[in-house]
């Protein structure tokens, strides 16, 4: 028979090699054991982890630690379901978020469990890394919404397109009218250009969301990025400068101009996400060369057009900028973590290359590299 310090042992090494994060605190709130995951997860050494549940959190908390339910709130730790089980609540497994100080966050599912075992009284904590099944469920709940707004704002649009032909015929009949003042004229002209200008916006948006094959073509690149910031200029809020500086006769590329505007779209969003408080957006263009395998030969050189989406927001931080391109990944709040990997996907169908430069708090600069023709 096992001694107790041997049993001890044995169920300590045990615990340190499940990858689930176990810890035992007691009646009084205490931690009293805590596994190797556990303190992997926070960084911390477990004999340095403070004695009591609160103050371990609070600890956690000044550190820019944050934990948050299903819905994005804030778990109070005094009302946390840990300690409502202590108190001898019967309480369902649940879902939580641990954000960490640099922004990204886990999913964990935790069930909590009342023992009384060898003279100890309280509650056993089970949590288990939950991060691709959550992002996995939410960006399908995301996919099915996006996909029914897309059909109905398909069906409005058609409906607002058949309006704006009415309007549109009107004027064309009402301009030839001899009697029409001038003045009245150039209101009508004025219409007429508005519903033009309507009636390309309304398409553009069908087809942004319609699914489509894969269509490479020459495309300007500066026509498109004019186009997409007609598109999405309601987007932006009074405290958002909005500034183009596009390099005149810029080369063709061959590309999806469907794809195009989906990268340019994402790579906007994501900027005015950054600047909440306002702020300045550039978008340029301009050409520039590239030596494959550090040959200088003419036959290594090729024109690559380089289309630049500059914010003064909020930045990102050194840690985090290596994950940012993966699915599922994001620092927002509500974010699926789907645009920037389909922005990475695009760019490499279409055999170009992205990067990106950023500073926390001095902003963001993505650089988008596609071959001329």
């Amino acid at each position: 028979m096992l001694s107790e310090s041997t049993t001890s042992n044995l169920l300590e090494s045990v615990f340190d090699n499940v990858s689930a994060l176990l810890v035992v605190i007691d009646g009084a709130g205490k931690l009293v054991f805590s596994n190797r995951a556990f303190a992997t997860l926070f960084g911390e050494n477990r004999e340095q982890i403070p004695i009591h549940l609160t103050d371990w959190a609070r600890a956690l908390l000044t550190q820019g630690y944050r934990f948050q339910d299903n819905h994005g709130h804030d778990i109070i730790v005094d009302s946390s379901k840990v300690m409502r089980t202590l108190l001898g609540e019967q309480v369902e497994p649940c879902d939580f978020r641990i954000i960490f100080p640099d922004g990204s966050w886990k999913w964990m599912h935790a069930s909590t469990h009342r023992f009384s075992a060898f003279g100890l009284a309280g509650v056993l904590v089970i949590a288990t890394d939950e991060t691709v099944y959550a992002e996995l469920q939410h960006a399908a709940t995301r996919v099915e919404r996006l996909e029914t707004l897309g059909a109905v704002s398909r069906a409005l649009a058609h409906d607002f397109n058949n309006i704006l032909e009415v309007i549109s015929s009107n004027v064309y009949l009402a301009l030839p009218d001899a009697g029409v003042p001038e003045t009245t004229r150039m209101r009508l002209e004025a219409i007429s250009a508005a519903s033009q200008k309507a009636t390309g916006l309304v398409r553009r948006l069908m087809q942004f969301g319609r699914p489509h094959v894969v269509e490479m073509r020459p495309v300007q690149i500066n026509d498109l990025i004019i186009g997409v910031l007609q598109l999405v200029r309601p987007l932006f809020r009074d405290e958002i400068r909005v500034r183009t500086a596009l390099l005149p006769d810029l080369p063709m590329i061959d590309a999806d101009p469907l794809e195009m505007d989906q990268l340019l779209v994402n790579l906007i969003v994501n900027a005015t996400d950054a600047m909440p408080q306002g702020g300045d957006l550039v978008i340029s263009t301009e050409i520039k060369e590239s030596d494959e395998g550090g040959m200088k030969s003419d036959q290594a050189k090729r024109r690559l057009v380089l289309i630049s989406v500059s914010d003064t927001g909020i930045g990102i931080s050194p840690g985090v900028q290596s994950q940012i391109f993966e699915p599922f990944f994001t620092t927002k709040t509500r974010g699926t973590g789907l645009g920037l990997s389909s922005v990475y996907g695009i760019v490499r169908q279409h055999g170009g290359d992205i990067t990106v430069q950023s500073k926390p708090a001095k902003g963001t600069t993505f650089m988008v590299s596609l071959p001329a023709r």
